[in-house]
């Protein structure tokens, strides 16, 4: 019970003689906590925001002419060959009419001396949802533009190239925040036990 009462009054005193640094350690490791939380956190959201978005996220190719059955396949190994997708779909002349047609809605009157093949074909690919997969979109675009047949590669290149290098960003945001915490908190143990230490010399040489 001595013991006890003789550590606890140590500790007490301990804290008395040096509550400044004490305090002035408790507000900076909190301060870093609450720096890192936060980057942690809009990253986090940012990550699961770019889930939502990878959900539209696609490109089109608009071909040439309409690919047979051998040529579908064709592309599709191309396609598939250099980066993993979800599905890839293609589109004939009609569908697309048919799609634009539903799009115009009321205003639908205005295709009636237009022919129904018009649009050009084109392949719908819906690249796997990641960080990665945004990272290597550009590259896919232009191998895509690169096949045979291929008119042109669509894809939402601006807010791709905008939200990856946001998420780049707050990830070494992320990474300086948390060894800023490391090294804070180390700092402050070290001044701390150096400071306990000087406290016990002079009981020592008293």
């Amino acid at each position: 019970m001595k013991f006890l009462f003789a550590v606890l009054s140590q500790t007490w005193r301990n804290i008395i003689e040096t509550w400044r640094s004490q305090l002035l350690s408790l507000v900076t490791i909190t301060l870093s906590v609450l720096i890192f939380a936060f980057f942690y956190l809009v990253y986090m959201n940012a990550l699961h925001a770019g889930d939502l978005l990878n959900n539209d996220l696609r490109l089109i190719v608009y071909l040439e002419e309409q690919p047979d059955h051998s040529l579908q396949e064709e592309y599709r190994h191309k396609i598939e060959k250099f980066d993993q997708v979800e599905r890839i779909e293609f589109v004939s002349r009609l569908e697309a009419y048919d799609r634009f047609k539903e799009q115009l809605n009321e205003n639908e009157d205005v295709l009636q001396e237009i022919p129904h093949d018009f649009l050009p074909p084109s392949i719908e690919i819906f690249p796997k949802r990641s960080l990665d997969t945004l990272s290597r979109i550009k590259l896919f675009s232009e191998y895509l533009q690169s096949l045979p047949g291929v008119l042109k590669v669509q894809y939402g290149r601006e807010w791709v190239e905008r939200f990856y290098s946001f998420i780049q960003l707050l990830r070494i945001i992320v990474l300086l925040s948390g060894a800023l915490l490391i090294l804070t908190t180390t700092f402050m143990m070290g001044h701390s036990i150096r400071l306990t230490m000087l406290t016990r010399k002079k009981e020592l040489e008293l």
